[in-house]
């Protein structure tokens, strides 16, 4: 039986996601949350629902490719579509902050479908060069780490619970 979806049960979860360290997503939660933008995310190259692709209103797709076992963009068998469909394409290799996430909301209510890559900084190249197919349709975002630094970082976020 499933839990419902409850005020309750929704704050609970922000909480948890703000205790593992994710927190930085939370502009992004709380937008959806509010309605004010509908988002979608999927990791290890599982594909989004054709469903969510024609959504009239602000749309963020997440993808997540900055797992150990990140592969770069060849794991997606539907980043071209993808990148065909977004107006934005946001690559994220680095340390995520809130305010990297309100940007990406930004873009969403600008222009109305963001595709936000978040991945491992060694991927970068790779990413960049296909979304560079798509500049004419789509602008291309980066957020990379301080020169000399690398993502992921083997070091916890301060204030991160760890359960």
């Amino acid at each position: 039986m499933d839990t419902p979806i409850t005020p309750e049960r929704i704050a609970d979860i922000l909480l948890r996601v703000e205790q593992a360290g994710e927190g930085f997503r939370l502009p992004l939660l709380y937008a959806a949350i509010s309605g004010a933008i509908v988002t979608a995310a999927a990791a290890h190259g599982e594909a989004v629902e054709a469903k969510f692709l024609k959504v009239p209103r602000p749309m963020v797709v997440l993808l997540t490719d900055d797992c150990p076992e990140a592969t770069g963009p060849k794991r997606w068998k539907q980043i071209r579509r993808l990148m065909r469909w977004s107006k934005v394409i946001y690559l994220h290799a680095t340390g995520g902050k809130p305010e990297h996430y309100e940007m990406a909301l930004g873009f969403a209510i600008l222009t109305k479908r963001v595709l936000l890559v978040e991945m491992q900084h060694q991927h970068h190249a790779e990413w960049l060069a296909l979304a560079r197919e798509y500049e004419p349709q789509a602008t291309v975002f980066s957020v990379i780490p301080p020169p000399g630094q690398t993502h992921p970082s083997m070091t916890v976020p301060a204030g991160t619970v760890m359960q």
